[in-house]
Parts: structure tokens; C-alpha cells; sequence
């Protein structure tokens, strides 16, 4: 079975939720399974908004949704590495030459300054940053929970509004571009 294939099946299953049920599984699903592309699965749910969404303030409330849906799979790859980090042997830690205590000691040190959460916002709102890379060490080394959440949700807004913003938008800009080739042939 071919990619597309997959993809037909997949938003046929899902035709049958509104568009924000849509949105909030595909970002999650996207976000929880890294091979699949950011890009193509958001800015499928933008060309999908562009054919359902009568009033056009609506998008950001998808973006809002996207954004969401994507930050409750971080917090899901945050929780089990925080989970995991609890249940390590000591001996794992004698390995490494630290302690258990050592890694929450330092856990408290990077949550406590202003520069720690930019860092993680700017780490998420950048498109090809690894997410689950970033939630797994935050969940392992105990970043503040609500300052975690706060800055992944925020910095999740901007990737997800520039692939379904482009999704949206993008049957205008083909249709443009392919005015302006005819134009250029027509030289």
C-alpha cells in the first residue's frame, strides 16, 4: 500500500468528525508518530478548512486546535520520560557517574530561568526541531510542568499556523502561479 493510499483511507475514516476532531487527532497522531510530516498533515487540515470554513476568523481557531493537539502529544512523551526516570536502577546512574538526585538538581536549575523557557519556545516553534527529542529530555530531567506546557503550546502556534496557513492558502497561490506561467509563455 502507497503512501497516498494510506492518506486517502485515513481522512475518508475521518470525514465523519468536524473539522476541529479532525485537527486535533491529525496533529496529535503527527506529533506522536514522527515519520509522518508536519507540513503535509497540517497543511492537508488548512486545504481541508479552506473547503469546510464559511467565515475565515475560523482558521485560527484550527490553528489554536492544531497547536493543542500537538502539545498533548508532547506532554504525553514528557510524562513518560518522566515516569521512566523514576523507575531507573541506581546502578543505572553508578553507570553514568550521576545520581538520581543529581539529574532533579539539575532539572531545577534549567527550569529556573527566563532564557530555559525561551529556549524551549523558540525549540518548538522552529518546523524541523526533533519534538519528541525535546519532550523525552524535559520529562527526564523534570522541566517545570507548567512552564513546559506553556511555552511547547506557544511555540507550537507557529509552525502549525505556517503549514495550515499554506495549506489554505495554497490553491490560491497554485492558480496564481499558474497564471503568471501562462503570462511568461505567452512572451
Amino acid at each position: 500500500m502507497h503512501i497516498t493510499d494510506i492518506a486517502t483511507n485515513v481522512f475518508h475514516y475521518l470525514s465523519v468528525f468536524p473539522l476541529p476532531i479532525i485537527t486535533l487527532i491529525l496533529a496529535f497522531g503527527e506529533d506522536l508518530i514522527a515519520p509522518i510530516p508536519s507540513p503535509v498533515v497540517l497543511g492537508a487540515v488548512g486545504l481541508l478548512a479552506r473547503t469546510e470554513i464559511q467565515n475565515p476568523i475560523s482558521i485560527y481557531l484550527i490553528i489554536i486546535i492544531a497547536a493543542a493537539g500537538k502539545t498533548l502529544s508532547a506532554i504525553f512523551f514528557y510524562t513518560l520520560a518522566d515516569r521512566f526516570e523514576d523507575r531507573l536502577p541506581r546502578s543505572f546512574y553508578k553507570k553514568f557517574g550521576v545520581s538520581h538526585e543529581k539529574i532533579e538538581q539539575f532539572g531545577e536549575k534549567i527550569s529556573r530561568g527566563r532564557w530555559d523557557d525561551i529556549t524551549l519556545f523558540v525549540m518548538r516553534a522552529i518546523p524541523s526541531f526533533p519534538s519528541a527529542t525535546v519532550s523525552v529530555a524535559a520529562g527526564f530531567f523534570k522541566t517545570n510542568y507548567k512552564t513546559y506546557v506553556l511555552a511547547t503550546f506557544l511555540g507550537y502556534l507557529i509552525p502549525s499556523a505556517l503549514y495550515i496557513l499554506a495549506g489554505y492558502h495554497g490553491v490560491e497561490l497554485v492558480d496564481e502561479a499558474k497564471e503568471i506561467i501562462e503570462l511568461i509563455k505567452g512572451f
